[in-house]
């Protein structure tokens, strides 16, 4: 889908233009983005784009992990400012959606509104309601409409135009010369705040990991629970601990080989040498400490989520259980495939998604699953954290993405 830029003049340097490079013409309108519509066009807005060298779903993660920390003082000022949330964990959608309404059409389109009094020292001078529909039927005098939306366009397999844009209107005369006069002040900051945040979702998206290649990409949960997996009925008491891209692209019956991919990488002795020695420190920590016993495992300390399966529902498959790794596959279907794992810490399940990518293919995605056991195990995960982060997923899955090229031949 094509969204049309809403302008309050033509075209000029510096507005709809990328914040590096030339100046580039702006494409003939064509439809309304939903947040244009719901704003009735806006009163005042402002506009820019960027060219980033990766994929949609790439750049669509990069922006869904884009932190106020990841940006210069100017960013860091409009958290404190009240637009962010707080900790340098938040990330910048999360943070605006507290105060505002967020509605997205991944991996193509997200859209924020707000309704509030922006210039006020009153941080709760907001007004709550519910989606678009509920922003664009609001009418109370004295308050401000307002939003920032994302569109991502894709140039080409490794190539995604992003663009954004700020829109704000009026519900009265009177407020719309206050928020005027408030402009003139703000828009030159507003305009570098929003450089600054296309030009870090750039370097996310085609950021490389020290010496191997792309770094992990993690999806927003909603990529995840917005499916309609199987492992939502069976593990409802689970809390999904994170979402991960695994870029590999295919047709739709394509889920087996992902899965051959997966067993076949070898994980965790075709690792590098500090992901083994973090694996193999676990195993002697573990042992150590008793967390590892048959006893903690499933079937006694927890019950295998397989009683939990529908009838009818196909469970293993032969060969399907991932060696060098304790998890137990619980089933497999056309779309996604989930394997458990139980010790003194955690009941984990690791779960594989093939989903559509938004160029009539599909692709991979990976999700984690936890239910710690008590303070021990929230105490665990809080631990291991970092290094799955950034040592452990890294490198499974850059292990999966090659074997299914290696596979592809």
């Amino acid at each position: 889908m094509t969204y049309r830029d809403h302008a309050e003049s033509p075209p000029t340097p510096g507005r709809d233009r990328p914040p590096t490079g030339p100046a580039r013409p702006a494409r003939e309108p064509t439809a309304p983005t939903p947040l244009a519509r719901a704003l009735e066009g806006g009163d005042v807005g402002s506009h820019h784009w960027i060219d980033v060298e990766a994929s949609v779903e790439d750049t669509w993660a990069a922006l869904h992990a884009l932190r106020w920390a990841d940006l210069p003082a100017l960013g860091r000022g409009a958290r404190r400012r009240g637009a962010g949330g707080r900790g340098s964990s938040t990330t910048v959608l999360e943070g605006l959606s507290r105060t505002g309404v967020l509605e997205e059409e991944p991996p193509r389109y997200s859209a924020l509104a707000m309704i509030g009094r922006p210039w006020s020292p009153d941080p709760r001078a907001h007004v709550a309601v519910d989606g678009l529909r509920g922003v664009a039927h609001f009418d109370e005098p004295g308050w401000l409409k307002y939003g920032m939306e994302w569109v991502l366009e894709p140039l080409a397999p490794t190539l995604t135009r992003l663009r954004t844009a700020t829109l704000c209107t009026a519900t009265d005369e009177r407020t719309r010369r206050a928020f005027a006069a408030y402009w003139v002040v703000i828009r030159p900051f507003s305009g570098l705040l929003r450089t600054a945040m296309l030009t870090t979702v750039r370097r996310l998206a085609t950021r490389p990991a020290p010496g191997r290649g792309r770094a992990a990409r993690r999806l927003p949960p909603h990529a995840h629970t917005d499916r309609p997996w199987l492992i939502h009925a069976i593990a409802p008491d689970f809390t999904l601990e994170d979402v991960w891209l695994i870029d590999v692209h295919g047709s739709a019956d394509e889920l087996s080989r992902l899965l051959h991919a997966v067993i076949d990488d070898g994980f965790p002795d075709r690792a590098p040498v500090a992901v083994r020695a973090l694996w193999k420190a676990r195993w002697i920590i573990g042992g150590v400490l008793g967390w590892d016993r048959p006893d903690e495992g499933l079937g006694t300390r927890v019950s295998s989520l397989r009683g939990r399966l529908p009838d009818g529902v196909a469970t293993a498959a032969p060969g399907s259980d991932l060696p060098g790794v304790p998890f137990t596959t619980l089933y497999e279907t056309r779309d996604e495939w989930a394997a458990e794992v139980a010790n003194k810490t955690v009941h984990g399940v690791m779960h594989l998604g093939w989903v559509p990518d938004g160029n009539g293919g599909y692709r991979g995605q990976m999700a984690v699953l936890v239910r710690p056991n008590g303070a021990l195990g929230r105490l665990y995960m809080a631990l291991i954290k970092p290094l799955r982060y950034g040592v452990v997923y890294p490198a499974l899955l850059r292990g999966i993405e090659k074997r299914w090229m290696a596979e592809r031949g």
